[in-house]
């Protein structure tokens, strides 16, 4: 089907289309969110793309010829600090690490806790479709 970036609330309602149908989204390598843009790599290109969150729809090409985008990995020091531990490296979750005031907690695919190292079976209904 056609490619579409659609942005949601966290139990999957509120659905808005930010970017669809766009020539450059056939096959993106990569996804950045920073600031007010979403960036993506074209795959099998050159080309670094940006679009608009919010407002129009407006995309535009923000590097072009400078690396080969198949070979690129999209990083922002203030999203990815080095300088940071991660408590989430020290336990095992099957589904979601989040970190908590009390440290890191493993959460099942609907938001509920881990349970005795189990997340009770979701009904394919009550799963939001993407």
């Amino acid at each position: 089907g056609p490619a579409h970036i659609i942005r949601m609330d966290y139990e999957g309602e509120g659905h808005k289309k930010i970017l669809a149908d766009h020539p450059q989204l056939q096959a993106p390598h990569g996804l950045a969110i920073f600031e007010e843009h979403i960036y993506y790599l074209v795959a099998n290109s050159f080309r670094l793309s940006r679009c608009l969150i919010f407002g129009p729809q407006h995309c535009e090409t923000f590097i072009y010829r400078v690396f080969d985008a198949n070979t690129f990995v999209l990083r922002h020091e203030s999203v990815q600090r080095d300088d940071v531990e991660n408590e989430c490296d020290a336990i095992t979750c099957d589904h979601v690490c989040v970190l908590e005031d009390d440290g890191a907690k493993c959460l099942c695919d609907d938001g509920a806790l881990v349970k005795s190292g189990e997340c009770r079976k979701m009904d394919k209904k009550d799963l939001p479709l993407f």
